[in-house]
Formats: C-alpha cells, structure tokens, sequence
C-alpha cells in the first residue's frame, strides 16, 4: 500500500521485484483493512507483530475475520526472523528539560495526572505515545528522526513511576546546556522523580503480572500486543490521554518561548524569500538547494536549531519540536500545526 507522495518513487524501486505497488485512495484499491479482510481465507491465520499496531486496528480486524473463523497471531516479530542484518533499536542520549523552559516541573505533572486518573476512578494508566512520555517527564531525546523522543513506555500508579527504557541512553548529564547543573545525570533526575527504571522490553513481562487493576488508556495508542496482555485480567478505561489535553494548553512560559521562536524565525524566512524573488530565473535551483538556503538563514539568527529539526519545519510535519540554543540554554517546545494540504 502507498500514498499518493511515492506513487513516482514506489514504481522505480519496485521495478523487477515481485511486489504489486497498491495505490492507496485510487478507484478500486481498498483499504488495508478491506484488502485482508477479503482475502483471510476461512479458518486462517493473520500474523502481524502486535507492538506496532494500535489496539484499535487490531479490534477492527478482529471483528472483520470473526465470520471466516480466522485468528490473530500477533505474539511474533515475523520480519525478525529473515532480517537478518536489521539494524538494532536506536540509542541516543537522553537529558531533561529545566522547568525554566518547560514552565512546570514533571513533579506537577505527575501530580495532575494521578488527579485525573482519580477522577476516572483508575489506579494505573499505561502511557505508551512517546511525544506524551517526553512532555510528562520533561526528557527530551532523538531516537526518531525529526522528532525529541526516547524510546520508552511508562506505567504509573497511585504511588509509582515505571519507565521502560534502554538504560545506557540515560548515562548522560540531565541539563548538558545549563552551566550550574553538570553534577545531576539523568539517573539521579529520574531517580528524585521515584522513578523505577526497567529494560524497555520488560513491559510485557510487567503486564502479564498485571491483574485485577482498573486501568487508564488510549486504544488509539496503545498497542495491540500490550492490549491483548491487559484486557482479560484488568478492567480498561478507554479515554484520551490525560497528558495529551494537558500538554495541548501552554503555559506562560511555554507561550512566550514560542513567540520569541516565530519572531526570531520569521526573520529567517523573511530574508530568504526575499533571496528567492532576485534569485529565481536567474540560477538553476532546486528543492534541496532552496531548502539549504532557507536553513542557512536561520542558522544565522543568534539561535542555533538543529538540522534535523529545521527539516522537520521545512516538510511541514504535523507535530513539531523547535530547538533554540542561545547562549548555550535550550529552550525547546512543543506545538501542534494544521496544515492545508
């Protein structure tokens, strides 16, 4: 299946392959789900691995192959067992943001969100969305591309903190860009949350321990292996991430970051189309060489962003993290842009 932006690239890479290029959206192409719906034969099997696919769709072909008869395996990683040079899970540094940036400490965070899931009548919430993760722990990192996030789950409780994560990206300082904070690493960041750190695979092993509970959670994040393990021992609240409303409202701080970041990158944008108005017709210029340039001007503002995230501004991605480094302090924030495509 692919979407309209590869049509082009799709039919040259898969030149001379046996792979059928399905146009998604097209006349007469269906759905993911309509396709294996159709042709799950009667009395058959769909195996797919359950970690990278949201409880919701699982549901839905549950309830599309219950009249073939036909089951889910979703307990294998089948692409594992031919791929044999894959790459391993990526393991970027991991450090923290200061509340003087983020404008509430994950403290309070942690406080408000137990609030809520007291309001639910809840006593666990499973966090798996890892943009929600970075904002209600304040811990920023670089494990996606174009985006400040470490690859995590967490589970919270009325009195406990659980993070699942790769260990060594948390050997690092905790404010790396703050002159007076070098002696606190992420551990002991981590370590005064009351944070219980465990390997991030562990979760599943946590989760078949996990009875008679009332828990918090998204299905359109949670994955379907980790919902499957949940579902028949514990009693699930489907609601909207709590962080996912409460990291949606700015605070002071956050709001007068972003304006500082528009002014200063306004600025940037500004010089280059006028660049482009004297520029264009006269050279031979190209998306990348445009978008190099674009880049050079904001690198020339006093704040500095990173490529990756300047990137991330340049292909209109729909959730966004701006870096600004000024004076060796970071301020970094979160917001959510509409586009119109």
């Amino acid at each position: 299946m692919v979407d309209g932006r590869y049509f082009v690239q799709a039919a040259v890479q898969l030149q001379g392959t046996s792979v059928k290029m399905m146009k998604m959206g097209q006349e007469g192409v269906p759905s993911v789900a309509g396709y294996l719906e159709a042709e799950v034969p009667e009395n058959g099997c769909l195996g797919f691995d359950g970690r990278v696919v949201n409880a919701l769709t699982g549901i839905d072909l549950e309830k599309r192959l219950k009249e073939k008869n036909a089951r889910i395996l979703c307990s294998d990683d089948l692409i594992n067992e031919i791929w044999e040079d894959r790459p391993a899970l990526s393991m970027e540094p991991t450090w923290a943001l200061h509340e003087k940036y983020a404008g509430k400490t994950a403290e309070e965070k942690l406080k408000e969100l137990r609030a809520e899931m007291k309001k639910e009548h809840t006593d666990m919430y499973v966090l798996t969305s890892l943009d929600d993760i970075a904002w209600l722990l304040n811990i920023r990192g670089n494990d996606i591309a174009y985006n400040p996030v470490v690859l995590s789950y967490v589970i919270v409780t009325e009195d406990k903190l659980y993070l699942f994560v790769n260990e060594e990206v948390l050997h690092g300082e905790a404010y790396p860009y703050m002159d007076n904070y070098h002696d606190i690493d992420m551990l002991k960041y981590l370590e005064d949350l009351g944070t219980e750190i465990l390997p991030y695979d562990d979760i599943y092993k946590m989760a078949t321990d996990i009875t008679g509970h009332k828990i918090l959670m998204e299905k359109q994040h949670i994955n379907y292996a980790l919902y499957n393990i949940l579902k028949d021992k514990n009693e699930l609240v489907d609601k909207m991430n709590p962080t996912s409303d409460a990291k949606a409202v700015k605070n002071k701080v956050e709001i007068e970051n972003e304006k500082k970041a528009h002014i200063k990158d306004g600025v940037a944008v500004t010089r280059f189309i006028y660049w482009l108005k004297h520029h264009i017709g006269k050279e031979r210029l190209t998306e990348m060489s445009v978008q190099d340039k674009l880049e050079e001007f904001r690198k020339e503002q006093e704040a500095i962003l990173s490529q990756a995230l300047l990137r991330s501004l340049l292909m209109g991605r729909m959730r966004l993290c701006v870096t600004i480094l000024q004076q060796r302090k970071v301020i970094r924030y979160w917001k959510t842009m509409a586009f119109i495509w």
